[in-house]
């Protein structure tokens, strides 16, 4: 595996792990920073990248994710981390439909492109997030396996709570979908996880 092509993939798994992380904020304090909730919307949007950087708008954006894949992700140490592995597993599994399939994938970005979106704006709103979440209950949620996130019912109860659960799900899928178009696979997360790692220490270190 050549550099470029590690630190592709360990931005895409980044950008996985993030999404995870977020889901999992979400459904047990029902909160998140705006800045990596809003990290996330923008991958749906990003149609036409030349590069994996593009996709994010920077490193500096994945420095939630690459902190994960630093230190626990691979090694999770309790429950509580393991969670995160396991979302992100599902996730593979449900990119995995949506790249095996040209119908639904091109669905998935009609969809999106209905949504308008100002590539200026900072922070997206609730309509938005409404309308991304909409598009994950339609295309993605009667697909197997389905995501069960375990949380306080009381925050995912809420419905602008759940709303965006559904769009880091949903971001997680774009990640993982990423990761599988540049050759990622189950397997490199146990093979290739100490070069993931590393790769993720040294990306973290280019944003000091």
């Amino acid at each position: 595996m050549t550099g470029d092509l590690l630190r592709e993939r360990t931005l895409a798994l980044a950008g996985l792990a993030q999404a995870a992380k977020l889901v999992q904020d979400l459904a047990r304090t029902g909160k998140v920073d705006q800045q990596h909730l809003d990290a996330c919307v923008r991958t749906l949007f990003t149609f036409n990248a030349g590069t994996v950087d593009e996709v994010y708008g920077g490193i500096d954006s994945l420095s939630l994710g690459l902190r994960s894949l630093q230190s626990h992700f691979f090694k999770p140490k309790s429950p509580v981390q393991a969670e995160i592995m396991r979302y992100a597993f599902q996730l593979i599994q449900l990119s995995k439909k949506v790249k095996s399939s040209s119908q639904l994938g091109q669905r998935l970005a009609e969809q999106l492109d209905q949504i308008h979106v100002d590539e200026q704006q900072r922070f997206f709103d609730e309509q938005t997030i409404e309308q991304i979440a909409d598009i994950y209950l339609k295309t993605i949620s009667p697909l197997k396996p389905r995501v069960i996130v375990s949380g306080e019912q009381g925050y995912l109860a809420q419905k602008q709570t759940a709303a965006k659960v559904r769009v880091c799900l949903l971001s997680g899928i774009r990640s993982a979908y990423l990761w599988l178009q540049k050759g990622g696979g189950k397997l490199q997360l146990l093979t290739a996880r100490g070069a993931y790692q590393n790769q993720a220490t040294s990306l973290l270190a280019e944003m000091v």
